[in-house]
């Protein structure tokens, strides 16, 4: 995967670029139709399974990194969207939201000085869309 710094460049390019319109970046994604040659995903069936905040969830370390990546991109511009993908219930979402935290955190802490982002859900699988109202109270945005 990308180090921090290099995550780091490209996230800032493109946060710049648009500053100050409000820029929404996704969580890695991967699994289906979307693949890593670095990261195989083998399953019986990739659109259902094992793919989106799942694999991040599983490998926090991941996902850690990204979202440090972002937050350190974003310092002095303050236009940045974290969106999580192929969010199934209020429990993945939870799980993500604590790892944000412990993210925003620790860029704190490393002495870059940003506000927490707005946070938002894609609703894109049955189980969230059963459960948008509930995913709603816990984040800023939706997308559908």
């Amino acid at each position: 995967f990308p180090s921090e710094k290099e995550q780091l460049a490209i996230y800032r390019e493109q946060l710049a670029a648009f500053h100050p319109q409000p820029v929404t970046m996704r969580s890695l994604d991967i699994g289906g139709d979307k693949s890593l040659s670095y990261f195989p995903i083998k399953e019986d069936n990739p659109f259902l399974g094992w793919r989106g905040i799942r694999v991040t969830l599983d490998h926090p370390e991941i996902f850690l990194v990204q979202t440090r990546a972002m937050l350190k991109a974003s310092e002095g511009l303050n236009n940045l969207r974290i969106l999580l993908p192929m969010i199934s219930g209020t429990h993945e979402l939870e799980e993500a939201l604590h790892l944000i935290h412990r993210a925003w955190g620790e860029v704190r802490d490393e002495g870059t000085d940003v506000p927490m982002p707005p946070i938002g859900v894609m609703i894109e699988i049955p189980a969230a869309v059963y459960q948008t109202k509930e995913l709603a109270r816990q984040v800023d945005f939706l997308s559908v």
